[in-house]
């Protein structure tokens, strides 16, 4: 081969890896994510415009420093262990820490931190991919408090409060469930709907969710049996709904007991103010039928009295004078 021809197979090879490198390097300076390269001395040497984003600083502030060393500790106090693990174990460790970033703003940061490793099996440097979740985070930490807030007011509502799946299994409930029906927690966990309402087994309970909305509330009566076989009488306020596809329902439990007993009094009240009612009206009866006949009799006497003076008078008429 001629070295012109190894001049063009060089020039070739050189080619090609130019546009190579020119295709990683768009790659990385367009990447949403911030991405920074070290050295096997920990020295930073190249970072993104995603980077200076997310940091808050020029990329010229961030290239030079060594990574274990010229950054403050609350920018890289959590960040160092996972670096120092995946620096030891040359293998990619995942991680999620909060960082005070050079800017000085307080975030959240994941991402990827890949060991670079020489042809000797060396460390070589590290590449690490980091995405701002900053707002992620908080949002998680706020439905986790308003979770953790909602939890406490079920548990200590004083009403019996189940969650059950399509299967009419308990997968949740909370403590006066457990007090009122006579179970421990773990008890009533896997509990099925026959053995704890006296009007359902699973196929009604089927039969009777077929038809009904999601997220609207219905109110019904029933029974329900406790651990030692008590019965019972109780208000459902329950509900059809979903929780990533899966479909849920609901119950808050009201033992009314005390407005049933309370009804039964009415109801006995009524009753007895009926038959009273119907006695007094019989007895009132009674005496209008004496009285009447009463009158009767009188009017009868009257009329005879009065036909009695009439033949007296003209009995005195024929009496000669």
């Amino acid at each position: 081969m001629s070295s012109s021809e190894n001049v063009g197979e060089k020039q070739l090879q050189q080619n090609i890896f130019d546009g190579i490198k020119s295709f990683y390097e768009a790659i990385l300076e367009n990447a949403q994510d911030g991405i920074w390269i070290s050295d096997k001395n920990d020295m930073i040497f190249y970072a993104n415009p995603g980077m200076e984003k997310i940091a808050g600083v020029p990329r010229d502030k961030i290239t030079g420093n060594i990574v274990t060393r010229d950054f403050p500790k609350e920018t890289t106090e959590e960040f160092l262990k996972f670096y120092q693990k995946a620096r030891n174990t040359l293998k990619p460790v995942w991680y999620e820490v909060r960082v005070k970033t050079p800017a000085g703003r307080n975030t959240w940061q994941n991402g990827w931190m890949t060991p670079r490793i020489d042809s000797k099996g060396n460390f070589n440097g590290m590449i690490v991919n980091i995405r701002d979740v900053t707002e992620r985070v908080n949002t998680e930490f706020k439905l986790i408090s308003s979770e953790s807030k909602y939890k406490q007011l079920v548990e200590t509502a004083s009403d019996a409060i189940y969650l059950m799946d399509e299967e009419g299994l308990v997968v949740e409930s909370n403590m006066e469930a457990c007090k009122s029906m006579g179970y421990s927690k773990d008890e009533i966990i896997g509990l099925s709907i026959d053995k704890i309402d006296k009007n359902f087994d699973l196929n009604k309970f089927r039969e009777f969710w077929k038809d009904k909305k999601f997220n609207s509330t219905f109110i019904i009566e029933s029974v329900h049996i406790t651990k030692n076989g008590k019965e019972i009488p109780v208000e459902v306020s329950t509900k059809k709904f979903k929780i990533e596809g899966k479909i849920f329902f609901y119950g808050i439990i009201r033992d009314i007991t005390e407005r049933k007993n309370t009804i039964q009094e009415l109801e006995l009240y009524r009753e007895n103010l009926e038959n009273l009612v119907k006695e007094r009206t019989k007895e009132l009866e009674t005496k209008n039928e004496e009285l009447e006949r009463f009158n009767k009799l009188f009017v009868g006497r009257e009329f005879r009295i009065k036909e009695l003076k009439e033949q007296i008078k003209v009995l005195t008429e024929q009496i000669p004078h």
